[in-house]
């Protein structure tokens, strides 16, 4: 995956957390707030993952430049 569908997708999956998380706060409901946990460690396992897989590679372009 290139940077910028895992970074829509991390966004995706944390936005989904906070308002699955609201709702569940909201209307008492347990398993709403189970699925925004679901959601958030999705969200992390994501990020991890992506940021294992990208490990030694410069990621900045200013960093490419010589100086």
């Amino acid at each position: 995956m290139n940077r910028d569908r895992v970074r829509l997708l991390l966004v995706a999956l944390f936005a989904a957390a906070a308002a699955l998380s609201a709702a569940g706060n909201e209307t008492g409901r347990r398993w709403l707030s189970a699925l925004a946990f679901v959601c958030f460690a999705a969200g992390v396992m994501v990020l991890l993952r992506w940021r294992r897989k990208v490990r030694g590679r410069v990621l900045a372009r200013e960093d490419k430049t010589p100086e």
